[in-house]
């Protein structure tokens, strides 16, 4: 079923110009950094006029091809490639040949043809796959001395061309003199050199991504294709003649004959293929042969783009610029890239939530530099799995503390970490031993033991994981894990065997999630009272870094420390709280902890001792709300973060769930406004010391990194 979306958007003006073609002659395409790889000579197809194939690796699973339209090169959308990347996706802009006309005049030369729907097949089994006859002197021409529908556009291909503000060529051209020789050598290259076929497994090769080629060819079935324009219809076209993970059509395909569209795009609407994505503007000038098309698509999408706003590029040569604000950076509106680049969401690589070895190099997660220490084996809880404690020093008066959630580790935490050292604090992330069970269900089995002994499960829960004090978690009095506590076992299967929730629940092995406690699970469980509880893994870390100060007779001075957390890390950390005298603390999404209608009574008795600076932040919309409300007598401060339609600047939203719970702090999932509104919540305790006095290396790439308001406002405030 096709599914239309209509969204308006709001303008910018025209700047002064810049040429249409060739790009070498533009000023602006050298947006990618080191960590790309740019290609040129017989990798692109127009490599002599400035362009380049450019490529980059996500998470190593899927592989995002994108096509780009007539007189435009991959560097040009510059901001879909790095969304891609963003999300997840290794990454290819392909410099293919694309023929040198636009879709309407190609169209229209093939109308004069003896067969028009021909002549569209044959141009795009040339272009796409190398076959098909050619295109100057084969039995569909739609280039040549006589092909005057498509004539002058190869001569805008030899001379330059500029559009905007008015139409200007880049030398002297006879518009209806014979077909250029520099554009009959160019088309003429296509089938042997720059097919997208052809030239995918070439690029391919070179780069050493051998997982996405099969028997010499692409592996289809891995990859998703994207295309804008011209190349929008090759994309169209490839998905009905291969078996593409996905596709995504950004202003195409426009494909005509008169008054239908092309033949093909209906015999693919006959396939009932799915994952076919389009989005187009509603007053772009190609908008009718668009609609002739889009039986094969499972969903369209249409932007208004009068009055857009535009975050990207100057408006100064892509035209029309209607047609080019659906992807090409120079028009690219911001409602493009909210409602068409985040339809790549569908087909991002799926992305374990544990172990988080299975995500990335644990060394490499969260960008962490050689000015972090990044500490394993017995100083983090996870070493195995792929956890590690990070800590970076800021200006050694007060240290920050943070402790993730279940089925987290700190360098998932990266943006709070860094904020953290930025805004002047000493700062570990730590890797203690959290419980392998959502707060939720460590509630449910600690309200199965009776309501009289809910309380103090709880208690004995976060005395035993805070500080190594209570009873055993298995076969003490108040057991939260084993064989018959039904409401955890799941998770402590999930801990073994690995999980995935998003975009749907998949186990890492199969695994009988009913059977007994595993044996893994059981051991990691007993490690925590005596090695990996919060306070004796703290000291033992703080001794590693010889960080003394923050230590007294052998425990951590809590005075000197700000302790944060995520989830269950902020149920431990409101705990620590609660029992000692700290700096502060910020607790993000929790504490959840509940007993039947009730909150956490140990919460009720923090709320009798007036502790100060402690300052709570959730979702409106996440599921542990209700819990979280219980609790929120002994808070000092509380917000509340909308996450509807959330901004993030900062992960894929790949694999963290539930999403608006992940929101309020880990990487994967972060809102733009928890940073704003929660996370500069840690100037408050950085504050009650002298002012700062010089920049701190880390704030500036923050700023740019985490493109947040509250980064002005603290170099504001404090430089």
């Amino acid at each position: 079923m096709l599914i239309i979306v209509a969204v308006a958007a709001v303008c910018l003006g025209t700047a002064d110009a810049a040429p249409l073609w060739p790009p070498s002659a533009q000023t602006d395409l050298e947006g990618f950094d080191s960590s790309w790889q740019i290609l040129s000579g017989d990798f692109a197809a127009h490599s002599a006029d400035g362009g380049r194939t450019v490529a980059k690796r996500g998470l190593g699973r899927v592989l995002h091809v994108s096509l780009p339209g007539t007189f435009t090169v991959p560097q040009q959308f510059s901001a879909l490639l790095k969304f891609s990347v963003d999300e997840g996706f290794d990454t290819i802009g392909l410099d293919y040949g694309w023929g040198p006309s636009p879709d309407s005049k190609r169209s229209a030369q093939c109308a004069a043809s003896g067969d028009c729907q021909a002549c569209q097949d044959n141009y795009h089994e040339l272009i796409c796959f190398g076959s098909g006859t050619d295109l100057i002197t084969g039995a569909y021409p739609v280039f040549g001395d006589a092909q005057a529908e498509t004539l002058k556009f190869t001569h805008f291909y030899d001379a330059g061309v500029s559009f905007l503000p008015t139409f200007a060529l880049g030398r002297d051209a006879n518009l209806s003199g014979p077909l250029p020789a520099k554009s009959r050598t160019y088309i003429s290259s296509i089938q042997g050199s720059y097919s997208v076929e052809f030239l995918l497994a070439k690029v391919l090769t070179e780069l050493g991504w051998s997982e996405y080629i099969s028997a010499g060819t692409p592996d289809w079935s891995r990859i998703v294709i994207s295309g804008h324009s011209q190349g929008a219809s090759h994309a169209g076209y490839i998905a009905y003649r291969r078996e593409l993970r996905g596709a995504l059509l950004l202003s195409g395909p426009q494909d005509a004959c008169g008054e239908e569209g092309a033949t093909w795009a209906y015999e693919a609407s006959l396939l009932s293929k799915g994952d076919i994505l389009s989005c187009f503007a509603l007053d772009e000038p190609g908008r009718p042969a668009i609609m002739r098309n889009l039986d094969f698509m499972t969903e369209a999408t249409q932007l208004n783009m009068s009055g857009r706003t535009m975050s990207h590029g100057a408006g100064e040569w892509c035209a029309p610029p209607a047609h080019c604000a659906t992807a090409v950076d120079d028009q690219l509106a911001d409602a493009a890239v909210e409602r068409c680049f985040s339809k790549l969401r569908a087909f991002r690589p799926k992305v374990p939530l544990w172990p988080p070895r299975a995500q990335q190099d644990p060394e490499e997660m969260g960008g962490f530099d050689s000015s972090w220490q990044i500490l394993g084996d017995a100083l983090a809880a996870h070493a195995s799995e792929g956890g590690r404690t990070v800590a970076k020093r800021g200006r050694g008066r007060f240290l920050h503390v943070s402790l993730p959630g279940t089925f987290t580790v700190p360098q998932q935490f990266s943006a709070l970490l860094k904020f953290s050292v930025a805004v002047g604090l000493d700062t570990i992330g730590l890797d203690y031993g959290w419980g392998p069970s959502p707060d939720s269900k460590r509630s449910a089995q600690c309200a199965s033991l009776g309501m009289d002994s809910c309380q103090t499960c709880q208690d004995n829960y976060h005395e035993l994981i805070g500080f190594g004090g209570g009873t055993d978690l298995i076969e003490g009095p108040h057991p939260v894990f084993g064989d018959g506590q039904s409401s955890t076992l799941k998770f402590t299967h999930f801990f073994n065997s690995g999980v995935s929730f998003l975009p749907a629940f998949e186990l890492g092995s199969d695994v009988n999630i009913t059977g007994p406690l595993p044996s893994p699970s059981r051991q990691y469980i007993r490690s925590i009272k005596q090695s990996y509880n919060i306070e004796a893994l703290l000291v033992r870390v703080l001794q590693e870094l010889g960080w003394s100060e923050y230590l007294s007779a052998g425990v951590p001075d809590w005075s000197k420390i700000v302790i944060s957390g995520h989830s269950q890390g902020a149920s431990h950390a409101a705990y620590i709280a609660y029992k000692r005298e700290v700096q502060g603390a910020l607790l993000l999404s929790g504490p959840q902890d509940a007993c039947g209608s009730d909150g956490a009574s140990w919460a009720e008795e923090a709320a009798k001792l007036n502790k100060k600076n402690i300052v709570g932040c959730y979702a409106m919309d996440e599921p542990g709300k209700p819990a979280i409300e219980r609790n929120l007598a002994f808070m000092t401060e509380v917000v509340q973060v909308n996450m509807t339609s959330r901004r993030t600047s900062h992960g894929s939203r790949a694999w963290c769930a539930p999403p608006t719970h992940c929101a309020t702090a880990v990487d994967d999932q972060l809102a733009d406004a928890a940073v704003e509104q929660c996370f500069s919540k840690l100037l408050a305790f950085e504050q009650s010391g002298e002012a700062i006095t010089e920049p701190e290396s880390d704030a500036s790439s923050l700023q740019l990194q985490l493109g947040s308001l509250v980064f002005s406002a603290f170099f504001f405030l404090h430089f």
